[in-house]
């Protein structure tokens, strides 16, 4: 019974730590997963922010096509992110020109160009099937939308550190876990010996023998159990020993007569 009850207590106990646990992991990793996709978004818009300029400073004759063409690569190498240029098709400037990929779905190309912000996850280019993570904005100049900027760069680089991330949380998660069964287990034989004792002092007292007692510490319920079983086993003793006294007496007196 005592060990069955034990066992009951531990897998409670652990149940509850690694119910716990994942949880905690599972909230940790949600968030993490989210901060990474955020700060991923956060880097693309920034850079967009930097091809805007630099589009304006085409468009104000202030760089070169040539040069601008030049910064765009510098960007997509040092960031690791493909960037696209779309023009307006009503846009009469000549020194702005389509740069990189054709979006593949013709309503991003019409929300940047009436002036809308774009954010996406899918497969930028037809042919493509990778996917990527995608943001775009419209490149305006004198309150007119004359084309658009898309950045773009793969969901498995972004997936790659999401994956690296959740290796180091399940692996700490799990580690932890095995740490707490192993700290639970010695727990919980802590607490269950008192209870084994005191079962073997109620068997002891059954079979008559009123002489063990159960150590007492603390002042919990355990332990106050401990003290009222102690206290019973020594009013069994003394009664035991007030018959044996007895009879003997008695005997004795039989004895003389």
């Amino acid at each position: 019974m005592l060990n069955s009850f034990y066992r009951k207590l531990l897998f409670i106990y652990i149940s509850i730590t690694v119910v716990s646990i994942v949880a905690i992991s599972g909230t940790i990793g949600y968030s993490m997963n989210k901060k990474t996709y955020d700060r991923s978004e956060k880097v693309l818009l920034e850079k967009v922010e930097q091809v805007d300029e630099l589009a304006k400073a085409l468009l104000d004759n202030s760089t070169l096509l040539k040069d601008f063409k030049k910064q765009i690569n510098t960007i997509e190498k040092t960031s690791h992110v493909h960037v696209a240029v779309i023009k307006h098709p009503k846009s009469n400037q000549d020194n702005i020109q389509s740069i990189g990929e054709t979006p593949s779905r013709k309503e991003w190309v019409d929300k940047v160009l009436s002036g809308n912000q774009v954010i996406a996850r899918s497969n930028f280019a037809q042919n493509s099937k990778v996917k990527m993570l995608i943001v775009g904005r419209p490149v305006v100049l004198d309150n007119k939308v004359i084309g658009g900027i898309f950045l773009y760069t793969p969901l498995e680089d972004i997936q790659g550190t999401i994956d690296e991330i959740n290796r180091y949380i399940y692996g700490s998660a799990f580690f932890i876990a095995l740490l707490a069964i192993a700290v639970l287990y010695f727990v919980s034989r802590h607490f269950v010996k008192p209870i084994q004792l005191m079962s073997k002092t109620a068997e002891a007292l059954a079979l008559g023998d009123f002489g063990g007692r159960v150590a007492v510490k603390g002042k919990d319920e355990i332990a106050s159990l401990a003290e009222s079983l102690n206290r019973m086993a020594g009013k069994l003793q003394k009664s035991k020993r007030v018959v044996n006294d007895s009879s003997r007496k008695y005997h004795m007196s039989c004895g003389l007569h």
